[in-house]
């Protein structure tokens, strides 16, 4: 009887003191259904462009992937895609100088997802997920999505694609550019606080396991 009282009260433990589990979420989104043109900025092996569009968390968070909305060739598949999150825009892609910005991260991912939103005159209009290393960005700060290359297999042409829904500010290197379609994912670093019911639970089980050892040590 003691030994099923004790496994109660550590499993009541457990639980008042269990950590909260979080999953990715979607923290920044300028990208519907509806939203994909067909149109976008060229962004291949064969050709010079890069672009950057901004962004803003309304929470602090940890960003740990991105999608893209990406027109390519039908027949042809997505290799990898270069890009970069920045805290100011490239000037070599805003046209106000020379350079790009230091990044705060930047690499070349392969893609681990793909959905196909729309078909337009040979070409797809997919959705592309793919993960970055984690990365702390502050809520209410502006943020740019940088992507240099967008790498088909193939080496057709590959383009972020216009999304008609966003209202943020986008470049490429030939000047200023509509709203492209993407996501920002990750888990918000957001503390939750335990309610009166756990502390309770906390208390209850720690006085009933002081009582056990108390009548096990005067017996």
């Amino acid at each position: 009887m003691k030994k099923a009282t004790l496994s109660v009260l550590v499993l009541g433990l457990m639980s008042a003191l269990a950590l909260p589990v979080f999953a990715d979420t979607t923290l920044y989104n300028d990208t519907t259904v509806a939203s994909y043109q067909g149109n976008g900025i060229s962004i291949s092996s064969s050709s010079n462009n890069a672009a950057t569009d901004s962004f803003q968390l309304t929470s602090s968070a940890t960003v740990t992937s991105i999608s893209l909305g990406v027109l390519f060739a039908k027949g042809d598949s997505l290799a990898g895609i270069t890009w970069a999150i920045t805290s100011t825009p490239s000037p070599a892609i805003t046209g106000t100088g020379s350079g790009y910005s230091t990044p705060l991260k930047s690499g070349t991912a392969t893609v681990f997802s793909s959905i196909q939103e729309s078909a337009v005159s040979g070409y797809l209009d997919d959705l592309v997920s793919f993960s970055i290393p984690a990365l702390a960005l502050n809520a209410g700060t502006a943020y740019w999505l940088e992507i240099d290359q967008i790498a088909t297999t193939n080496s057709k042409v590959g383009e972020w694609d216009e999304s008609v829904v966003g209202a943020s500010t986008a470049y490429y290197e030939k000047g200023l550019a509509p709203s492209e379609t993407f996501q920002i994912l990750g888990t918000e670093n957001t503390a939750t606080t335990p309610e009166p019911s756990s502390f309770l639970l906390l208390g209850s089980g720690l006085a009933g396991l002081a009582g056990l050892i108390k009548r096990k040590f005067v017996a």
